[in-house]
């Protein structure tokens, strides 16, 4: 089967095609500066994606990304990952360890070391 890699902005998030499924597209306002962009890449054999990087990404935008991240993270089997919200003012990394903290699927979370992004990331173990 192939992954699929989807990016908005600086989100990044890869699925096995047989998750895709067609949605109605949302209505975009007609004076909104920025166009929406999706990329797509499919590829066969890939390991799975152990990292999300949500910077840039509005909160709302952010929890959606970390939610299906999460899930499918945990469908392919894996056991620890790691999402990178950077520092900025705190907003987005409060809200992914909220959303966190209530997930069935996120036995515990943690700032990463220094050298993995300090508080600018958080460590993801699964259960």
């Amino acid at each position: 089967d192939g992954i699929v890699e989807l990016q908005m902005g600086n989100a990044r998030i890869e699925l096995n095609e047989r998750q895709l499924r067609l949605v109605k597209a949302p209505s975009v306002p007609n004076n909104s500066k920025e166009a929406a962009r999706i990329t797509v890449n499919a590829t066969k054999g890939e390991k799975p994606v152990q990292e999300l990087d949500v910077r840039g990404t509005r909160v709302d935008e952010s929890e959606q990304l970390v939610t299906q991240f999460v899930d499918d993270a945990s469908m392919q089997g894996l056991t620890s990952i790691r999402i990178i919200h950077g520092t900025g003012t705190g907003a987005l990394r409060e809200a992914i360890r909220l959303l966190l903290a209530k997930h069935p699927l996120v036995g515990s979370f943690s700032a990463a070391p220094q050298n993995q992004g300090g508080n600018g990331a958080t460590l993801v173990n699964l259960s």
